[in-house]
């Protein structure tokens, strides 16, 4: 007990004993029990077996079924079918995400929506304001209505096994989708990406882009990208902490400069337009539209 004192879990008097503090009240609640869970028995076990998984692959960079994750769950599914196929990890890895999310800064605190999405959102052209795709059980979105009150519908995206137990509610719908196939939903306003690239490699974040690609209004429709944009000069610790998450969940994944953003939006036929970055959070929203050359030909059709 003298351990978690000195860690501020709990507290002790003389006179009155031991009681909670308010760190020991915040691990209580459910989404961080998950969280703690999926690092003990998931996470915890890739990283010990980092060394060996290594040497015995000569220290080549992973591929998505023959990672440290692989090589430690004995397993050769990639990350997201082994959540799958083991499902109670798929609901704590959806906490672990979310208590990740909020321990961040919001994005909306530092892109200016007002400027750059609610002026000139046109119901003639979707009453959709935003996608949120890949949005897991809705945390960030459901924080997002609360805090900007948006002119138009918001729409949570994901696999029909991740947003099963996700109601509706009042300030968003829910709609099963794959990011792989093409997007469903046209002409919104806004297609929100949050920490969905850098699970991926390099040419699966150009797929994903490409099925945005169809559903965007030239002039109009933008992708955010809200992801880690890391500095090779001045990295954080809490950018290169994902990036070494990533190596040991996903293999191939990692977290990326904003040269290499570029270089996948441009591989995908879009156009970086803005970055957008808080100096208190180690995200970024890089904002994405289809090239200019592409809203002057759709103008000419009119």
């Amino acid at each position: 007990m003298r351990h978690f004192v000195a860690h501020k879990v709990v507290s002790f008097s003389k006179s009155t004993g031991w009681h909670p503090t308010a760190l020991s009240n915040t691990l209580a609640q459910e989404n961080y029990q998950h969280s703690i869970s999926f690092c003990q028995r998931a996470a915890a076990k890739s990283f010990c077996r980092f060394p060996d998984h290594f040497k015995q692959a000569n220290y080549q960079h992973p591929g998505l079924t023959d990672g440290p994750y692989q090589y430690a769950h004995n397993s050769s599914l990639p990350f997201f079918d082994w959540l799958a196929a083991n499902p109670p990890f798929v609901n704590l890895f959806g906490s672990f995400m979310s208590v990740y999310r909020a321990g961040n800064t919001d994005w909306w605190t530092f892109y200016p929506v007002e400027e750059r999405l609610s002026s000139g959102f046109d119901t003639n052209i979707s009453d959709v304001f935003l996608v949120d795709v890949g949005g897991g059980c809705g945390h960030d979105l459901l924080s997002f209505s609360n805090s900007i009150k948006p002119p138009g519908r918001l729409i949570l995206q994901d696999l029909p096994e991740v947003i099963a137990d996700v109601a509706d509610k009042s300030v968003f719908e829910t709609q099963k989708h794959d990011f792989f196939t093409p997007q469903q939903v046209q002409h919104a306003r806004a297609y929100f990406l949050h920490s969905i690239l850098h699970d991926w490699s390099v040419e699966h974040g150009v797929q994903i882009l490409k099925n945005l690609k169809p559903a965007l209004k030239p002039g109009y429709s933008k992708v955010l990208i809200n992801e880690i944009v890391l500095s090779e000069e001045n990295p954080s610790v809490p950018a290169t902490s994902m990036d070494m998450m990533m190596l040991g969940h996903i293999g191939e994944a990692c977290e990326r400069t904003e040269e290499t953003f570029r270089a996948i939006v441009a591989e995908a036929g879009l156009e970086v337009v803005g970055v957008y970055s808080n100096a208190a959070s180690p995200e970024s929203v890089i904002e994405v539209m289809l090239p200019c050359s592409d809203s002057a030909l759709e103008e000419s059709k009119l």
